[in-house]
């Protein structure tokens, strides 16, 4: 990663750091630079703050961003991946010990009762309280599975969910000119909005 990039990694923490108590943030990226975005965020959550979270993976398999992390020997023990369309893409059933596979791509609107169950049932996390973070890589393909009706339910849960936590941080990534209907049902349901763009361009 070169300085540009790390600079940018710091600029998005302090960002989030600025959150006080549990809520939810949208991270306004190009679509063109949602995988770094998602990349970025778990390079300053995982390796510079040393955080312990989850990555609900919409947008692609999480072998995507595992290979990522592993080409940057970035440790992780402390992710988890809940994975909706690892079958859908026709990838080969990967068994890691972090990997929760869940066939619910169509029915969005119930990852976030999966999310719970399913961080209750892990020994090395052991509940919602034992996390920091919640990352949801791509917004935009859910659309592509589900009306705009069962999006909405989904971001409601997932808020509701987040702020049930005393110190929780859901973290949402989308370019916000995907869809203007969506952008709109996201922002009222979100705490914070992070312009990756513009501290991109401060830098």
């Amino acid at each position: 990663m070169n300085r540009k990039d790390l600079k940018l990694v710091k600029y998005i923490i302090e960002e989030l750091n600025k959150i006080k108590g549990s809520g939810t943030v949208l991270l306004d990226t190009p679509t063109t630079y949602i995988a770094k975005t998602n990349f970025f965020l778990l390079k300053g959550l995982l390796d510079l703050e040393d955080k312990k979270g989850c990555l609900m993976t919409l947008d692609r398999p999480h072998q995507n961003m595992a290979y990522l992390l592993d080409n940057n020997d970035i440790n992780q023990e402390n992710i988890w991946y809940i994975d909706p369309v690892n079958n859908l893409a026709g990838e080969k059933k990967v068994y890691r010990r972090n990997v929760d596979a869940v066939n619910n791509a169509f029915e969005i609107e119930k990852l976030p009762k999966i999310l719970e169950e399913k961080c209750k049932k892990r020994d090395d996390f052991g509940g919602l309280e034992n996390i920091d973070f919640v990352l949801i890589d791509n917004l935009g393909p859910m659309l592509n599975y589900n009306n705009i009706e069962k999006i909405q339910e989904f971001l409601r849960s997932f808020k509701d969910l987040i702020i049930s936590q005393d110190d929780l941080i859901g973290c949402l990534v989308m370019d916000s000119n995907c869809n203007k209907e969506l952008d709109s049902i996201v922002r009222d349901h979100v705490k914070t909005i992070i312009n990756v763009q513009k501290l991109k361009e401060d830098i």
